[in-house]
């Protein structure tokens, strides 16, 4: 199994969320944790969101293989990129 991360719950899709309620290694104050902080749990070994393009144009994908085009999901993005 991959690694596990959290992310913002916009940006988490729904199947997603019902991986998630289906994991049991790991402790429920952890995710109860991530909730309480605006987050979900989500594993790596599930297409995810990507950035593709170069590095002064990037575009992000999504699960889908569509590019994300919703301005908030696109702002929390970039707010992630500034705070590393």
């Amino acid at each position: 199994m991959g690694h596990i991360k959290s992310v913002p719950a916009e940006i988490a899709k729904d199947g997603d969320k019902a991986r998630q309620s289906e994991r049991t290694e790991h402790p429920s104050e952890n995710i109860q944790a991530a909730k309480s902080a605006g987050l979900v749990y989500v594993c790596d070994d599930h297409p995810g969101i990507r950035r593709e393009g170069s590095l002064k144009n990037p575009r992000f994908v999504g699960p889908n293989n569509r590019p994300i085009s919703d301005k908030a999901i696109l702002a929390r993005i970039k707010r992630l990129a500034e705070e590393s």
